[in-house]
């Protein structure tokens, strides 16, 4: 590693230092003490110890990075020395105490930090924590420093537990990160050579067994015959070493790649990969190749745009097919299908497609292209839509089938589903609310008032109360205003009916009549709000009325609160006061 300094980072060590308690200690030699001499055969004659002990950082990596600091550690009593030099030898040494002097929090904003100030750090640190840093220093970088250089991540390092190789967090996740990284910039032979670096260095590693997958693919990448045999070797080794993918979807990924390099090895003559692939392709449940998929999409497509008449017929070979691996062929040649092709031509290929075709997505994207083939005026395209509204019994394609011939304005066809007691009730209510005031007849309307008495469903009353309040007209508000009164119907069709009727121009003294003959708190509190919401001097007198003499108490609080949006009114003011003062 080249030496570096780091002035900025090296702050940063020491107001973390500092959280921890270090104490900061200047003037302190930073030549360390000599190592003792191996002892001799003989009785070696008795040395003096040291009132106190410590060790000191002699790794060179650690030296640049701190320009010019030192880091002691003073061993309390239960920490075994013997401990610290096996861990730690060689890159920690005796040497002679330091006099600590009083940390003063001025020394780190008074005192320009540059590499050759001969400071030195006092640290209780605990030999396990010695171990964590001497592991994150081991192969310094920018990303091992930010793994260190907070007060939060220092303190943590206290109570953590030296990682053994198969989670360790240094040296091979650096390696494994650079592989990641190569391969990210597309830098395969690099990457390639990373991912096996990562797994000679370190064999029990929690990488190994992915980095044999990337390090595969890879080699796929590049391509040549002796990198895809490599390749096929690396997964084999994989598989035969039990190891454990980090993601289980990888396993079938594994052999998704595995298939994918003997494919293009077949293509260039290989034998032996050819008696391979024919063995997958006999074998069921085979993993789908999506890159060969997809590379046959975008061929697909290319030929469409180059020569229609040429891709019709490949257009039919590929939406006759059944098999799972061809569901995204399929569906972009139904979209092929009515892009470059007439009503006459694309509509029965997609009606065969609709009956047969064993994927639902496949047969649902089939109905929506016949809707837009009949929105642009198909007529054999909407006969097929009738055909599938009629005949199937898929609740999806039901629901594409009616909401096509629902955008088309073919209410015909639409009754007769709407009427037949089969047809699931969310479908019923979504046809009848999908008629709309520019494509609606006077037909239409009286068919949906004659409807309306003869279903029982709250929610389909509702949605033809919505569809003739939103369709309009005289005839229409005059019917809302005449459900909405009578009391044998649906409290929330009525609700629905004064919403509607809301926005309408209907007279004040309809809703008057409204609220006097109902006897539900509801429908009245409601007609309150349609109230408080016109402009009209009945609205106001009405609503007085209501919070002077109402027996009910919660409805002359929403009518005494409604009351409050008219400020400038006398009336107001002075019935607040009558029912304050009373």
């Amino acid at each position: 590693m080249q030496p570096f300094a780091r002035p900025a980072a090296t702050r940063a060590a020491l107001l973390a230092a500092a959280s921890l308690g270090l104490a900061l200690t200047a003037g302190a030699q930073r030549t360390p003490a000599p190592r003792p001499a191996a002892p001799a055969t003989t009785s070696p004659s008795p040395t003096p110890a040291p009132p106190a002990r410590g060790v000191r950082v002699t790794e060179p990596a650690l030296e640049p990075m701190l320009g010019g600091f030192a880091v002691t550690t003073p061993l309390a009593p239960m920490a075994a020395e013997p401990v610290l030099a096996t861990l730690f030898e060689p890159h920690f040494a005796p040497m002679l105490p330091l006099t600590p002097l009083p940390a003063s929090p001025a020394l780190f904003s008074d005192v320009p930090l540059t590499p050759t100030m001969p400071l030195a750090l006092d640290a209780p640190l605990s030999g396990v924590a010695l171990a964590r840093v001497h592991d994150r220093f081991d192969r310094f970088d920018d990303r091992n420093w930010d793994a260190v250089r907070t007060p939060g991540s220092i303190a943590g390092l206290a109570n953590t537990r030296p990682r053994t190789e198969r989670g360790q967090s240094g040296p091979a996740d650096s390696l494994w990160r650079a592989a990641r990284e190569a391969l990210n910039r597309t830098e395969y032979r690099v990457a390639a050579r990373l991912f096996r670096e990562l797994r000679d260095k370190y064999p029990r590693s929690e990488y190994v067994t992915d980095s044999s997958y990337w390090e595969a693919f890879c080699l796929y990448r590049i391509g040549t015959n002796e990198d895809l045999r490599t390749a096929l070797g690396v997964l084999r080794q994989a598989q035969q070493s039990s190891g454990q993918y980090s993601e289980s979807k990888m396993q079938a990924d594994a052999i998704s790649l595995a298939a994918r390099i003997q494919g293009a090895l077949a293509a260039r003559g290989d034998r032996e990969a050819r008696e391979a692939i024919n063995n997958m392709a006999s074998q069921q449940g085979r993993p789908c190749d999506e890159e060969d998929i997809a590379v046959r999409v975008e061929a697909l497509s290319a030929l469409s745009q180059m020569d229609e008449a040429a891709a019709l017929p490949v257009l039919r070979k590929v939406l006759t097919r059944r098999d799972p691996c061809t569901v995204g062929l399929r569906r972009r040649a139904v979209y092929l299908a009515i892009r470059n092709n007439a009503d006459s031509t694309a509509s029965p290929l997609l009606l065969d497609v609709i009956k047969n075709d064993p994927d639902m997505d496949v047969r649902v994207e089939a109905v929506e292209a016949l809707n837009r083939l009949a929105g642009a005026g198909g007529r054999r395209a909407g006969a097929a839509l009738q055909d599938v509204l009629n005949t199937a019994t898929e609740e999806r394609l039901q629901n594409a089938a009616a909401r096509g011939l629902a955008a088309r304005g073919d209410w015909a066809a639409l009754r007769s589903f709407v009427e037949r007691s089969d047809t699931p009730l969310r479908l019923r209510v979504a046809a009848i609310s999908g008629i709309s005031k520019e494509r609606s007849s006077d037909g239409d309307v009286a068919w949906l008032r004659t409807l309306y008495p003869k279903t029982n469903e709250v929610e389909l009353k509702e949605a033809i109360v919505s569809t003739l309040g939103r369709i309009g007209g005289d005839a229409n508000e005059q019917w809302l205003v005449t459900l909405a009164r009578n009391p044998n119907e649906p409290l929330r069709a009525r609700v629905s009916a004064i919403s509607r009727l809301s926005r309408s121009q209907v007279p004040i003294t309809e809703f008057m009549k409204i609220f006097d003959s109902a006897t539900e708190r509801q429908v009245r509190e409601y007609v309150l709000r349609v109230l408080m919401e016109r402009k009209e001097p009945e609205a106001v007198e009405k609503l007085l009325d209501v919070a002077r003499t109402s027996t009910d108490p919660v409805l002359r609080r929403t009518a005494i609160s409604y009351l409050s949006r008219y400020k400038n009114d006398p009336r107001v003011q002075k019935l607040l006061l009558e029912l304050i003062d009373r």
